[in-house]
């Protein structure tokens, strides 16, 4: 099934935010980690998925944009901020920053689950 490994990854990702921050970085990293996992998988299953539509694409940008269109993707700028903070946490050592992505990811996570069960469905 082509969306099992996205599945995983939102799967891990709800997982590890259902676990309580306590103030330990160690579930912040653990989350953008497990969040830069579940948003390549992401983008990659909506980029075969275009591909299935005759649309190729280049990169996460032109594939979030293009899903867009499909209207797979419910908030465009959503998918682009959330593509931002994923390239920002290959460079983030302030922790208020990781926190407020942290805080973010929840929002994310959201969004890619319901991303998934369009694709999913889709499949049926």
């Amino acid at each position: 099934m082509p969306c099992e490994s996205l599945r995983l990854a939102i799967k891990d990702l709800e997982e590890v935010l259902s676990t309580p921050l306590d103030e330990r970085r160690i579930v912040v990293d653990a989350t953008t980690r497990r969040f830069v996992l579940a948003f390549e998988s992401s983008w990659k299953t909506l980029k075969r998925f275009l591909l299935v539509e005759g649309v190729e694409t280049k990169s996460p940008r032109e594939t979030l944009k293009k899903a867009y269109q499909f209207h797979w993707l419910e908030d465009e700028q959503l998918w682009l901020d959330m593509m931002h903070d994923r390239n920002a946490t290959s460079h983030i050592y302030d922790e208020d920053k990781a926190h407020a992505i942290y805080l973010r990811i929840k929002l994310y996570c959201v969004a890619m689950r319901q991303v998934y069960d369009k694709l999913a469905n889709s499949m049926k």
